[in-house]
């Protein structure tokens, strides 16, 4: 499936789990292709994105919960 056609469908107002189904889609690339679908609602470009979740830190996960921390000063690189 490409991208323009996710993209349509879930103009269309079908979700996410639906088009997996139809599709046949792995929960990996159907959360890749949601990825895309969110930038482009957001007009925020796909490498800008990624930059910003690279930047995520997970800081001392313990009991199970993990905290994160997200450096403000590279939000905009």
């Amino acid at each position: 499936m490409t991208i323009e056609e996710y993209l349509k469908r879930r103009n269309k107002g079908q979700s996410l789990e639906e088009i997996q189904k139809e599709k046949l889609l792995s929960e990996g690339t159907v959360w890749t292709l949601e990825l895309g679908y969110q930038c482009f609602l957001k007009q925020l470009p796909l490498d800008k994105a990624v930059g910003f979740i690279q930047n995520i830190v997970v800081i001392n996960p313990t009991y199970g919960e993990k905290k994160t921390y997200i450096n403000p000063l590279d939000i905009n690189n």
